[in-house]
């Protein structure tokens, strides 16, 4: 017959439950960084486009005499737009990634905030029942 040794048991399991927790916890805090970051690339991509709007209307004004005149301007351009790609798709991959979980992250952080609320009123309950047989001892 196999015994078990229930302090071993109970360590074994309290340990899970902070890893589990601090691993929950690590996640909800990525997803709330990725909303973040998401609205910065929204506000960084914006920005890139009023750049690359002035820029258009510079352009549209200047007079060139020659084409050694074109070079810088081409080069800016080339700047603004590989700018301008770059955050387009990472504000694709973030926006894609946030717009699937989102729903679910809700529902998760809920239903985790409910469980461990629920969990501590059964021990708060727990305590007290065994404050109760404590008292009618003595």
């Amino acid at each position: 017959m196999l015994t078990f040794d229930v302090r071993i048991i109970k360590i074994g399991y309290m340990k899970i439950n902070r890893q589990m927790e601090e691993i929950l916890g690590q996640f909800f805090d990525n997803h709330d960084k990725l909303e973040k970051m998401s609205k910065q690339l929204h506000e960084d991509l914006s920005n890139v486009d009023k750049e690359l709007s002035e820029f258009y209307h510079r352009l549209e004004g200047t007079h060139l005499s020659h084409n050694t005149q074109a070079h810088p301007l081409m080069r800016k351009l080339q700047d603004i737009l590989e700018r301008r790609r770059n955050l387009k798709k990472d504000t694709i991959l973030v926006r894609s990634f946030l717009d699937n979980t989102r729903p679910s992250i809700e529902v998760a952080k809920t239903r985790t905030t409910s469980a461990i609320k629920k969990h501590g009123k059964v021990l708060k309950e727990i305590e007290n029942l065994k404050n109760k047989k404590k008292m009618r001892k003595h």
